[in-house]
């Protein structure tokens, strides 16, 4: 089982807080919390929830998507600008993601 892994901004420090389920951090409450997804980009890098690439797609999680042809539903770690292609089952993931920045500190990457 992997460990659950999770990350803050901290507004006030300007930096990221990283802690695990069992130790949260009393300000946490007022900040935008963010998951390690269980897997790192091509560079080794841990993907959180947030990360974006070069091309401004960005992690996220979903309850539910339809994305095969067969009309399953999945939940999962998926970036939005992937879901423009019809099959996300075979032409996209996370096995060539490199992460470039995150959704608060790169906003430039988000276009």
């Amino acid at each position: 089982m992997r460990e659950l892994k999770f990350r803050a901004w901290s507004i006030e420090k300007q930096s990221w807080q990283y802690f695990s389920i069992c130790s949260i951090p009393d300000w946490v409450d007022n900040s935008e919390v963010e998951q390690f997804i269980g897997i790192c980009d091509k560079n080794g890098k841990e993907i959180y929830e947030g990360d974006c690439d070069i091309y401004g797609a960005v992690v996220e999680w979903f309850d539910k998507l339809t994305y095969d042809s067969g009309g399953a539903e999945h939940s999962g770690f998926y970036c939005r600008k992937w879901l423009d292609y019809d099959d996300l089952s075979w032409s996209v993931g996370f096995d060539t993601f490199e992460i470039a920045g995150n959704i608060h500190q790169n906003k430039e990457l988000l276009l």
